[in-house]
């Protein structure tokens, strides 16, 4: 199992509450943060990258299932809605309400092709 697969791991199917920064992650192996980066490094990732690809993965599924933005900021450990609805456009390039729309259309055009 890589570290990438044993940080998600951790992180489990919500962050619920507070983002974990580097150094609480690497107390689970322990081991410091520098020494968790290092080796999270050797697999061509960041443990940045690793959590927000974790928290993309749990947002995508949180706004398709409904919640709103405010209940997703704060499962995922986002201090304000603002932050998330922020962070969701870097990641996708549209609000959660956008993707939300765009994903239901193209179930839509979907259904109808069958």
């Amino acid at each position: 199992m890589t570290y990438q697969e044993k940080i998600v791991e951790i992180l489990g199917p919500t962050v619920s509450g507070r983002r974990p920064s580097v150094e609480q992650l690497a107390s689970e192996f322990n081991m410091s943060g520098r020494s968790l980066s290092r080796k999270v490094r050797g697999e061509n990732t960041t443990v940045k990258k690793v959590v927000d690809e974790h928290l993309l993965s749990l947002s995508l599924n949180l706004v398709l299932e409904g919640y709103s933005n405010e209940e997703v900021a704060s499962m995922l450990g986002y201090a304000w809605p603002n932050s998330f609805v922020r962070a969701f456009r870097q990641w996708k390039g549209l609000t959660p309400s956008q993707f939300k729309r765009s994903s239901r259309q193209s179930l839509e055009a979907e259904a109808l092709l069958y």
